[in-house]
């Protein structure tokens, strides 16, 4: 199970609180974001004597070692099974992994008996061969080097980094040579904290005995692709009969995750309002479902799950000019003022919009819409933004078509005289002797006037005849805001700064590079921004 959410939002304190009921059950002294855990058992107190007992050390007459300095006793068992408060044995069955402690994991630890019954991960390095070699594959996998258990390092178990030496008949991992060889590698304790973090997560994550574990930030010190990688391991090698509950903020972590497609797979998203907390989940089914789609796949729309508001764009460009206006907006206001945690993602064009959309409303994230004034050539996407936006689509099809009808009702622009003069007149009025690219943009331009809908999405709202049709696009504009979708009424990102020719990305470039964002001619478009992203 997988905690995501913004920041602040209860994902690391949601792990604390579950350990906490698990150790003592529900205690009204503490307020605490998860109330209560329902433990879950089978067999009977007998078997869960025998287990512990075959998994932990007598140290002395009814006494058992759980950790370095801990000792438990056999007749409190009894009353751990009964209660469903396993008390101090939850560091045993419950193990914990945050990130104040994680560097230290696999720090300076006592060496134990090869005989012995490893009570910490790190024992299970020293007397488990089948355990060693699985992480050696996976920190292999990682690094490209093994993290490889000194033999002969004295009292303290000591891990080594580089390439293991090769065990053979008279020279094996207890051997004189053997030991030297090893210590030629640098110690785990003198490497860098993702090294050293990552060695600690899985080794703790996997190492026999504990059902459950709580894993806080595994992207904690770690750089993008080691993130997405321990995300995999995490789905992969985590054991089928355990249980495992991450909190993240990592959307590499995450897309690993869902790599691997494990059934198990949950997808919990945390939302904080004022001290009201919204709790929404994403199933491994729904999961799989939108993780088909290249778009979602292989952008970084899944971020936005990170963030208290998502604002989705047809195009980079677009996504590109709306986050420098919201960054102009702030600059302007003065830094006492918290800015709001928006994310600006673009999907490629309109018909992807719906499918997004409704991937991160499933997830419990607000999400706004910006789309060109074209956006009501077409029933579809329309219809399915609106109705994903929570809009039915009987509320405004009536003023929808009134509207589109009331634009195919216009003479196109230019008939086919007029469009063969302009275009006529672009070329004599050129001295190149070739189509240079400033006469194709030209020849271009008017090639989509000569569209009823090119040519309404070039005015925007100015297109819509004064009368009974602006009456409804107002109506339908309004129940569209309200719901999250925001039809630019210039008609198209380039309608708020006209005077840059070009379109797109070259339009967007020149845009920032030579206007002053905090001009009067963009008041309109701050104010656009402002009301999408309760920014007033």
């Amino acid at each position: 199970m997988a905690f995501v959410g913004p920041n602040n939002s209860g994902k690391s304190a949601t792990l604390k609180s579950i350990s906490h009921c698990i150790e003592r059950g529900k205690d009204s002294r503490y307020a605490l974001p998860v109330v209560s855990v329902s433990i879950a058992t089978s067999g009977t107190s007998q078997d869960f004597k025998e287990m512990i007992l075959s998994a932990l050390t007598p140290v002395n007459r009814g006494y058992l070692a759980y950790k370095n300095d801990g000792t438990t006793n056999v007749d409190q068992l009894e009353y751990m099974w009964s209660s469903k408060q396993l008390k101090v044995l939850s560091d045993f069955l419950c193990r914990t992994i945050y990130t104040t402690d994680r560097l230290a994991l696999l720090g300076d630890t006592k060496r134990i008996p090869i005989t012995a019954k490893p009570y910490l991960p790190i024992h299970h390095m020293l007397t488990n061969r089948n355990f060693e070699q699985q992480i050696n594959g996976i920190f292999r996998e990682a690094f490209g080097k093994d993290l490889i258990v000194n033999h002969g390092s004295g009292e303290n178990i000591e891990l080594r980094v580089g390439l293991k030496p090769k065990s053979e008949y008279g020279h094996d991992r207890v051997s004189r040579d053997y030991v030297e060889q090893v210590e030629q590698c640098p110690n785990l304790t003198n490497e860098g904290d993702g090294i050293r973090s990552f060695a600690g997560v899985i080794v703790n994550l996997l190492a026999p005995a504990a059902t459950i574990t709580l894993l806080d930030e595994p992207e904690t010190f770690l750089h993008p692709p080691q993130s997405r990688l321990l995300g995999r391991i995490l789905a992969r090698e985590h054991k089928a009969d355990a249980q495992l509950f991450v909190a993240t903020h990592s959307g590499d972590i995450l897309r690993g995750l869902i790599d691997v497609d494990n059934p198990r797979l949950r997808i919990i998203r945390l939302q904080r309002n004022g001290d009201i907390a919204s709790i929404r989940e994403l199933n491994a089914q729904d999961t799989r479902k939108y993780w088909k789609d290249p778009l979602i796949r292989y952008s970084n729309i899944l971020d936005g799950i990170f963030h208290e508001k998502v604002v989705l764009c047809e195009g980079d460009s677009d996504n590109r000019f709306y986050a420098a206006i919201l960054d102009t907006i702030w600059s302007m206001k003065g830094k006492d003022l918290r800015r709001p945690d928006v994310m600006f993602a673009h999907c490629g064009g309109k018909s992807r919009l719906p499918m997004v959309v409704e991937a991160l409303r499933q997830l419990g994230v607000p999400v706004a819409v910006i789309a060109d004034f074209d956006i009501l050539n077409n029933e579809y996407p329309l219809r399915d933004i609106a109705q994903h936006l929570g809009v039915a689509w009987a509320d405004i099809e009536k003023h929808w078509r009134i509207i589109k009808d009331e634009i195919e009702k216009n003479k196109p622009p230019l008939d086919k005289n007029g469009l063969r003069d302009a275009i006529n007149k672009i070329i004599d009025e050129s001295t190149a002797t070739t189509l240079t690219s400033k006469s194709r943009n030209l020849i271009e331009n008017e090639l989509k006037r000569s569209s009823l809908w090119s040519e309404a999405k070039r005015l925007g709202k100015r297109y819509i005849p004064s009368g009974d049709a602006s009456s409804h696009a107002n109506q339908l504009f309004d129940k569209l805001e309200v719901a999250g979708l925001h039809i630019v009424p210039v008609g198209e990102v380039e309608g708020w700064v006209k005077e840059v020719g070009n379109h797109g990305p070259q339009w967007v470039a020149k845009v920032l590079e030579t206007i002053d964002l905090r001009g009067e001619n963009l008041k309109d478009a701050r104010s656009f921004v402002e009301k999408i992203t309760g920014s007033q």
